[in-house]
């Protein structure tokens, strides 16, 4: 079956930054623009407009054609970097703002309601701050939570539903702050020092928090993605000197490879511990961007790495090097943590896997950006080229090769997001 492509056109500039997807195949996009952006992306013109830059948040049947659109903010900046759907068909919105600070003379606050009420915020002493937004199944606002402190570095990176947790509704939240973090009414926790990865726990109805966990030390740390895998959290992302398990002083951890970062995948049971974590590195720079799990129970991991890694902790000895600075890599784990296999890709220049899901059928969707010539399928000589280009590469359930392409133009492309509706075509990515 044919698939198809549609662009939005902006003013200013615009960008899809993740998508999910419903049982029907509708496709649900979020992202932010500056200025304006026409969101439909056939004949018509549906113009969204703002001050700055602006979140949006837009549904399109499985055809590629607009059902419906909202955005928000302004004053001041917003970008939304992540979206999940409920059980009930709600949508959760992660990702970061910044307005002038409530006590700047004339400052006025961001709006996070895409209707016509308006809910306030401003965020703290005038920097960058997270955020989570709980909108209906057609847009509408639910509830809001922001966090931050008095330095710049916090933001959501990644957002999942947890239908078996807590309670129904129950929101995953992944992400990174500096000085302190106070989501959803949990106890506040202080960063060690630059960034801290941080995960949370919320409910459903108001984003009351169950419980939050930090994760790091005093370098910089990010949780990248969140996925729900049976009944555990995982977590995965960045670390650079020590990844502090469980906040105690020589308790568990993992560290670094003494490269500027190293990627990590943590395993996390509903009250917040740690079951387990693997740590990816060299002596360059690594990260996870994204985790998802399989049907089997298995988990799929896709990120970026620089030099050699061992990526079965087992076999130290057994590494994977890249092709020249950083190259995109998919990872399977068992479910307890395991080695299974991993795949490589890319070229001389730098290439990163930015997300990867599974298909109705088991295999493997991985997506990235490449940049000049790089290789997907192993066979030497066949390489494809571009100037920052995005790839898509489809694989089995084994890591057997099925195919691959890449496209772009003449300036920088990059590819955010993949989903993979169940049977009803292959898959999407923005």
């Amino acid at each position: 079956e044919e698939g198809w492509a549609a662009s939005l056109q902006g003013g200013n500039s615009c960008s899809i930054r993740d998508v999910t997807v419903d049982g029907n195949g509708n496709i649900y996009a979020v992202g932010d623009f500056l200025g304006s952006v026409d969101i439909d992306p056939g004949p018509a013109s549906v113009l969204l407009t703002g001050s700055g830059w602006e979140g949006f948040v837009a549904c399109f049947s499985p055809a590629g054609s607009l059902i419906w659109a909202e955005s928000f903010g302004g004053p001041g900046d917003q970008f939304v970097h992540a979206v999940a759907r409920t059980t009930r068909g709600d949508l959760i919105l992660g990702g970061m703002f910044e307005t002038q600070s409530s006590s700047a003379p004339g400052s006025q606050p961001a709006d996070f309601d895409p209707g016509p009420a308006t809910v306030s915020a401003f965020s703290s002493g005038g920097t960058e701050d997270g955020f989570v937004l709980h909108l209906d199944s057609s847009g509408g606002f639910e509830w809001l939570q922001t966090f931050g402190g008095l330095s710049d570095g916090d933001i959501v990176h990644d957002v999942a539903a947890i239908p078996n947790g807590p309670n129904p509704d129950a929101v995953a939240v992944a992400g990174a702050f500096s000085s302190k973090l106070e989501l959803g009414g949990a106890p506040s926790l202080t960063s060690a020092g630059g960034t801290d990865a941080f995960l949370g726990l919320l409910e459903g109805s108001a984003g009351t928090a169950f419980w939050t966990r930090q994760f790091g030390d005093t370098n910089d740390d990010s949780a990248n993605s969140v996925c729900l895998q049976d009944s555990r959290l995982v977590l995965g992302g960045e670390f650079s000197g020590t990844l502090d398990f469980d906040g105690t002083p020589g308790g568990s951890a993992l560290t670094s490879s003494g490269g500027s970062a190293d990627g990590f995948v943590l395993s996390i049971i509903n009250s917040g511990t740690v079951a387990w974590g693997r740590d990816y590195g060299s002596s360059g720079t690594d990260e996870v961007t994204a985790v998802t799990p399989h049907p089997s129970g298995d988990l799929l991991v896709s990120g970026a790495f620089s030099g050699t890694v061992a990526f079965d902790p087992t076999q130290p000895t057994l590494t994977t090097a890249s092709h020249g600075g950083t190259d995109a890599f998919c990872l399977r784990l068992e479910g307890n943590g395991d080695f299974d296999w991993v795949r490589k890709f890319g070229g001389t220049m730098n290439d990163r896997a930015t997300a990867v899901a599974s298909d109705f059928s088991g295999g493997v969707v991985v997506v990235g950006d490449y940049d000049g010539a790089a290789n997907f399928d192993l066979i030497p000589g066949n390489d494809i080229g571009g100037n920052e280009n995005v790839f898509f590469v489809r694989l089995d359930g084994a890591g057997g090769f099925r195919d691959f392409d890449g496209f772009g133009g003449s300036l920088d492309d990059h590819a955010f997001a993949v989903a993979t509706p169940a049977g009803i075509y292959d898959f999407v990515m923005v």
